[in-house]
């Protein structure tokens, strides 16, 4: 199980095999706690919906509150990726709602997170916009570097929506300073895909290209995969130059081209 944990972020499917492992030897022995952290943190990885419902049944019967939160942040997760905002939103909402009662700031900013997620997804950015400035001090606070860089690109997701540019350029330089500190791709390629949004052109393809490029094999949409989609079809560059930026974005050191970009805007 820790093997698995540490393996996380850095080879997801050796972490499911060691998981999985655990999972069957924990279940096997009647050792129901471990079980039920082992099923949460599979479900983060494998997107596992059944996982995040018996892991939050589980902590319920022990009554592990704490834990139980954990599993929720998990299960929130799988529901957005499903696409079943009103679910996503419920476990979000009661998990609130406990964190608070319990005095967990953490859980409860992360909750926060996923609401602004959530926001995002059904086009509100304002409402977005108040979850996420209640969410990222409390994840600074708590240290948590990863969630907090998470949730800076995806509140400057929300602000280039409502065209507040000094705010999106300067949540991209804070997310990506902390994405960059924990090697969490996924932050990285949201930062790159919300600067990317700011330019009308081959600029834009490149960005695009680096952010799919550090993505690799994970298939979990971006918060602005639908926008960036969208703003690329209708940037006016022939079949060639795309090609061409595509390429160049591609090869690029993610990290030298979204220094460049963001010092043009700022």
């Amino acid at each position: 199980m820790a093997l698995g944990h540490v393996l996380t972020h850095i080879d997801p499917d050796a972490s499911i095999r060691n998981l999985s492992e655990a999972v069957e030897y924990f279940s096997a022995s009647g050792d129901t706690w471990w079980e039920a952290f082992t099923r949460a943190r599979r479900s983060d990885i494998a997107r596992n919906a059944e996982d995040a419902r018996r892991a939050r049944e589980l902590f319920r019967d022990l009554g592990d509150l704490h834990c139980y939160l954990i599993a929720s942040r998990f299960a929130t997760t799988v529901a957005i990726l499903e696409g079943d905002l009103d679910r996503a939103r419920r476990i979000a909402e009661e998990a609130l709602a406990l964190a608070r009662r319990l005095g967990n700031d953490h859980e409860a900013a992360e909750a926060q997170r996923f609401l602004g997620r959530i926001a995002l997804a059904t086009g509100d950015p304002e409402g977005a916009r108040v979850r996420y400035e209640a969410a990222i001090p409390a994840l600074l606070q708590a240290g948590d570097l990863r969630c907090s860089a998470r949730a800076l690109v995806e509140d400057a997701l929300a602000r280039h929506r409502l065209d507040d540019a000094i705010s999106v350029v300067e949540g991209l330089a804070d997310g990506w300073s902390y994405a960059t500190r924990v090697d969490d791709n996924r932050a990285m390629a949201e930062a790159l895909s919300v600067l990317a949004l700011r330019f009308e052109d081959e600029t834009s393809v490149r960005l695009a290209a680096a952010a799919a490029r550090l993505l690799g094999t994970d298939t979990a949409p971006l918060a602005s995969e639908d926008d960036l989609a969208g703003h690329l079809e209708r940037l006016p560059l022939d079949d060639a130059t795309r090609r061409r930026a595509t390429g160049a974005g591609t090869a690029a050191d993610p990290g030298d081209l979204f220094s460049r970009a963001l010092e043009s805007l700022a």
